[in-house]
């Protein structure tokens, strides 16, 4: 008798070698010569797939793909070859996983954007997701599970209240997979950063639903309200005098778990009024400061005066404002650390015309000689005068100009720059006014006169000149006497 030949012992491998009920499982068998021929059959645990059979080729190797069955139980389940007689002749474990809901995160606040996925659920079969929070549903969306039962979706856990809430996984052939998501509160403050007497916005959400809460700061509450079914709130409160710097702005409610936000007090300056005059009387205040420091405070980069905070980092201050011109002007204080500015706008308006009085229109005047006008008011003090004399009314070449006084006149003492005029030769004379923020005024309307001419001989020589006019005046008098008298004589 011839010997028989030793086979190697057949086995088989799958792919995958996991998956939800209707995955495709690929056997690949190899070794099976001694099987040429045979039919076998596959079995899923003691189940054998229907329908499909296997024919050893002549290779002693095959391979064949078979669905997961959808009756199966969750778990480790062998997939083996067996013969006609029911003999296993090579096996291999498949694992069908539970139905599973898997989170990108255990937790977070309202507004976190979270992965949910899922396992196990039929293959090719819709999956519905659902959000369960107090007593609202949210539908999340349908995904189809994939080759090997898996698929997910994301969305945005919306406004919900504090604790754990079900995201729900579900399909029509009554798979079920639940996970718990659990909300953690979270506090907004809106601005972070705020000067003293500013209006700040807290709201939360994830709080415990219909419950009151208390806004703190520094240890102090400051704001109350109560939260919605949702475990939202929305609250205000006015910044208290305070320091500058960085506070913790904490929000409680009935668990008496605090949450915290943080907010950042600035220092600031404000005036009584951020527009007006020269001269004016302003008041600076201040909050936020060094506490009980002095406060250098200039205007224009000048150092004016200094003033001092009291013992929660506040000053207030009046002082005048400077000589300058008109337009917007920085005010600085500063306790050097915390260094602050406004602005402060000195107005820009003209001074009205100032109307001449003396001398009047073609008046003929003599020197000395005052030149009077109606005086005028500006807001911006002090207030001044320009003042000219041309031989022209366009005053092109002016031969008087005086500036700087406060006077509605102004006395010409010298007349040596006015000549006596022949008639129908005038001077022309015109005002107008600057005031302290050096916002010049329109001139006046030019008023024409005339100098009378006076007199350059001394007394005596009038007095001499009188004489002869009269010895001369006599003299002639007598020559027409004697001549007629000559004639009455000759005839």
């Amino acid at each position: 008798m011839l010997p028989q030949p030793v086979f190697a012992a057949p086995y088989i491998s799958i792919h995958p070698k996991s998956g939800a009920p209707g995955t495709k499982v690929v056997v690949d068998g190899t070794n099976f010569t001694s099987y040429i021929g045979d039919r076998l059959s596959i079995f899923f645990s003691d189940m054998e797939i229907a329908k499909i059979a296997v024919s050893v080729p002549l290779s002693g190797n095959f391979q064949v793909v078979f669905e997961v069955p959808t009756n199966v139980q969750a778990g480790d389940s062998a997939v083996s070859i067996r013969n006609e007689a029911g003999r296993i002749l090579a096996e291999e474990v498949f694992t069908v996983p539970m139905p599973e809901v898997r989170l990108s995160t255990w937790g977070g606040t309202v507004a976190t954007n979270l992965q949910v996925s899922v396992r196990g659920f039929y293959v090719g079969k819709s999956v519905v997701f659902n959000y369960y929070y107090g007593d609202e549903t949210m539908y999340l969306g349908t995904q189809v599970a994939g080759e090997t039962g898996e698929c997910s979706i994301q969305f945005t856990i919306p406004a919900s209240p504090r604790g754990k809430h079900n995201i729900i996984a579900s399909n029509d052939e009554g798979q079920r997979a639940v996970a718990e998501f659990g909300i953690i509160p979270s506090v907004t403050i809106e601005p972070q950063v705020a000067a003293v007497g500013d209006i700040v916005i807290v709201s939360g959400n994830g709080f415990t639903a219909e419950s009151n809460i208390s806004v703190n700061l520094y240890d102090a509450i400051v704001a109350s309200a109560k939260t919605d079914d949702l475990g939202a709130f929305s609250s205000r409160f006015i910044v208290p005098v305070m320091k500058a710097g960085k506070y913790l702005v904490g929000v409680e409610d009935v668990s008496r778990e605090v949450r915290w936000g943080d907010l950042f007090i600035t220092s600031r300056i404000s005036l009584s009024k951020s527009a007006g005059e020269v001269g004016a009387k302003i008041t600076l205040s201040g909050t936020g400061f060094e506490l009980r420091s002095n406060i250098i405070i200039s205007f224009n980069a000048q150092e004016s005066f200094t003033a001092r905070t009291d013992n929660i980092g506040a000053f207030s201050c009046i002082f005048d404002v400077p000589v300058c011109v008109a337009g917007a002007h920085i005010v600085t204080a500063t306790d050097g650390t915390n260094l602050r500015q406004v602005v402060y706008t000195v107005e820009s308006d003209e001074p009205t015309i100032p109307q001449p009085l003396l001398p009047k229109q073609n008046d003929i005047v003599t020197v000395p000689l005052t030149f009077n006008w109606e005086a005028v008011y500006d807001i911006s003090q002090p207030l001044f005068y320009t003042f000219q004399v041309a031989r022209t009314p366009d005053f092109v070449l002016p031969i008087l100009e005086k500036s700087g006084f406060t006077f509605s006149r102004y006395e010409l003492e010298d007349g040596g720059i006015l000549l006596p005029n022949r008639k129908g030769t005038y001077y022309y004379w015109r005002i107008r006014a600057i005031d302290g923020a050096s916002n010049i005024g329109q001139w006046s309307t030019p008023i024409a006169f005339r100098v009378k001419p006076v007199d350059i001989l001394p007394n005596w020589a009038r007095y001499v000149l009188i004489v002869l006019q009269v010895g001369i005046t006599i003299l002639f008098a007598y020559g027409i006497w004697k001549a007629i008298k000559n004639a009455k004589i000759t005839v």
